[in-house]
């Protein structure tokens, strides 16, 4: 089913609703106000590290921070992996939830 340019799928086993966009942005909300993109970003519509460096130096986050959170960041992927895996969700959508993950998360290391 697609609403206003989202597509609706509804698992009843599982009493999941999942919303996706049809233009199959990563995220909820555009980084930049003022419709800037990213060498990186133009190149594959896909957020990357340069995009969130270019977000931290607009909204005034300092280097060592800016460090701080991104390897936060990557370092939180057992955590994630633990918390999806001891989750209710049908084994097949804790696959295709790591695998989105993993996926974003290779991006945002380059």
């Amino acid at each position: 089913m697609q609403i206003a340019g989202w597509v609706l799928k509804i698992n009843t086993t599982a009493n999941a609703v999942i919303f996706f966009s049809n233009d199959e942005k990563d995220m909820a909300l555009q980084l930049f106000k003022d419709g800037f993109e990213t060498e990186q970003y133009h190149a594959g519509s896909k957020n990357t590290k340069s995009d969130f460096i270019e977000f931290a130096k607009r909204i005034s986050i300092n280097k060592i921070r800016f460090n701080k959170i991104y390897n936060s960041i990557l370092a939180g992927s057992p955590k994630v992996e633990k918390l999806v895996s001891s989750s209710f969700l049908k084994d097949s959508f804790k696959t295709q939830y790591l695998n989105n993950y993993f996926l974003r998360l290779d991006r945002l290391k380059s």
